[in-house]
This record gives structure tokens, C-alpha cells and sequence, in this order.
């Protein structure tokens, strides 16, 4: 059987992660048989041991990843992530494991997923993500968007948190505010009254990105008005004064957790040191420092 590592949610926050490798068997994963409403937003789901996973593609896993864990070690719900890679020549390399077993299952898979199966085989890495017992805000029905204020306290200041991870990551596919509306990267869990942020993503850091981040940070916190037209639109009902106040709350309270983090030992120190990065990747950390530092006096 071929194992494929993986780098994994470690338990605690120390500068090595000795159990940040977990060996998967391939040839027993299968499928999931999905009952599932809504778009399946380019994920396949499969059950692998006694657990249900969502594989994902992506074209920037490091990033991708980065994104994951900084949302965590700032508090905000994000969805546990897992980058799969297959290491040749110390270079990353198809994942053969996962390419065998999707062409074992190709005549499994649902009509509508045949596309993401497709993308599957010519990526050279797939994230392995929780399959959350949620529901999609964009899935949403206009009634059920109008009680969410009421049904879940934590709604807007979580949504503030995530703006301001957003902002941070240069994301832009989520809020309309920089971007495009994409509420389907917003879960909700109905039992816990929780809001979960997934396919969080990163733009490269370079010093230019700095000053762009700034300059929303500042354009965010000056223009109440438009904060609360964009958010009224993506949440699909009218925030009032109070409401932006909240979510206001959790975007600075997230920006001033940010500052005060240690990004290496929190985030960066999850990734194997053996895993050869990207010069752009190494560099990153210099530039989140800075704009901690810009942050710090601003």
C-alpha cells in the first residue's frame, strides 16, 4: 500500500510538531456517497478511515495552508485543513496516490463532479478538508438569511473577524467589500451557532502589499456607510448602526490579535522543515512582520 504524508493540525503550539506527519492509506479511501444540497464549490468527498473529508484542489497549497492556520491562531473558525504532497527530487511532485485513486472511482463519481475530478488529475497537490456537518450561507433562503441576526449572536462580529483575515490575506473572493461577493466560502453550523470560514486563500506578500493592506485597513475603519451597504448585501439583510458597531468590534479586535502574534512559532513552524518552500513563500514572514510592525504604530 502507498502512504502519502500529510501535514496535519499539530496539538500544540511548541516550535516543532513531531505529530505533524500522518500516513494515509489511499487504497482505503472511498468515496462518500454525498447527499449534499448545493454546489460542491470544486471538492470531492470521500471517507477516509472512519472519517468524512473533502479533497480539494488548489494552485497555491502553501499559501492556501497559511491562510488556514494564520485564521487560527487568530481565533476565528476556520475549517481543519490538511496539505497532501508527494516530494520528487525536492520538488513537489504529482500526488500518484491520490491520481490512482481517483481513476479507481471515476465511474462512481456523480455527474456534477466529474469537473473537479478532471482538475484533480492534473494538480500537483490537493488539500484534505473537514466535511462539516454546515450549511453554506450562500444556500441560504432569503427567509432564512433575515433570522440569522436573531439565530446567531456571534454572526457579526465573526464576520468581522474573518473580513479582517481576509484583508490580511489579500483574499478577495468572499466580501464584496474589495471583491466579489462569495458567500458560499462562509459555513454555518446550525446545532453549534457557529460561522466557518473555508477555501481561505493568500496573495503573495511583497513590501508593495504592504501598503495596500494599510490603505483597506484605513479605508474600512473611515467609511461606515459602505461597510454597511456592501455587508447588508453579502449577509442579505439591512444592518443597522448597532450591527456595523459589532462587526466592527471583531475586525479590530482581530487586527489587534494580529499584531501581537508570534507568526513563526504559530503558523509558519507548522510546515515540516524538511518541505522545500518557495523563495516567494520564505519571504512572506518578513513581510507579515513588517505590516505587524506598520500595524503596531499605526
Amino acid at each position: 500500500m502507498h502512504k502519502l504524508v500529510a501535514v496535519a493540525r499539530p496539538h500544540s503550539t511548541s516550535k516543532s510538531f513531531p505529530d505533524s506527519f500522518i500516513p494515509i492509506e489511499w487504497s482505503t479511501v472511498s468515496l462518500l456517497s454525498r447527499s449534499y444540497r448545493g454546489k460542491t464549490g470544486g471538492v470531492l468527498f470521500v471517507t477516509i478511515g472512519n472519517d468524512d473529508k473533502a479533497l480539494k484542489i488548489t494552485g497555491s497549497p502553501f499559501f492556501d495552508t497559511l491562510a488556514t492556520w494564520l485564521g487560527d491562531a487568530l481565533n476565528i473558525g476556520t475549517a481543519q485543513t490538511q496539505l497532501h504532497y508527494k516530494l520528487e527530487s525536492g520538488k513537489l511532485g504529482l500526488l500518484k496516490d491520490t491520481h490512482a485513486f481517483l481513476l479507481r472511482n471515476k465511474a462512481k463519481l456523480p455527474t456534477d463532479q466529474l469537473p473537479e475530478y478532471c482538475m484533480m488529475l492534473t494538480s500537483s497537490c490537493v488539500l484534505v478538508m473537514e466535511k462539516l456537518e454546515a450549511v453554506s450561507y450562500e444556500d441560504l433562503t432569503p427567509s432564512q438569511r433575515h433570522t440569522m441576526r436573531d439565530r446567531f449572536p456571534s454572526l457579526l462580529y465573526t464576520m468581522g473577524q474573518i473580513f479582517a483575515l481576509d484583508i490580511l490575506t489579500g483574499n478577495r473572493d468572499r466580501f464584496s467589500y474589495f471583491g466579489s461577493s462569495n458567500m458560499g466560502n462562509i459555513m454555518v453550523d446550525f446545532a453549534s451557532k457557529k460561522v466557518i470560514a473555508i477555501d481561505n486563500m493568500m496573495l503573495e506578500y511583497k513590501p508593495i502589499h504592504i501598503d495596500d493592506r494599510l490603505s483597506k485597513i484605513k479605508a474600512v475603519l473611515s467609511d461606515n456607510d459602505r461597510l454597511k451597504e456592501t455587508f447588508s448585501q453579502d449577509l442579505g439583510f439591512d444592518l443597522t448602526q448597532k450591527d456595523v458597531e459589532i462587526l466592527l468590534t471583531g475586525f479590530n479586535q482581530t487586527l489587534h490579535t494580529f499584531t501581537e502574534l508570534d507568526l513563526k512559532t504559530t503558523v509558519f513552524n507548522r510546515f515540516p522543515a524538511e518541505l522545500p518552500l518557495e523563495k516567494e513563500f520564505s519571504c512572506t514572514l518578513e513581510y507579515m512582520s513588517a505590516l505587524q510592525e506598520r500595524l503596531r504604530h499605526g
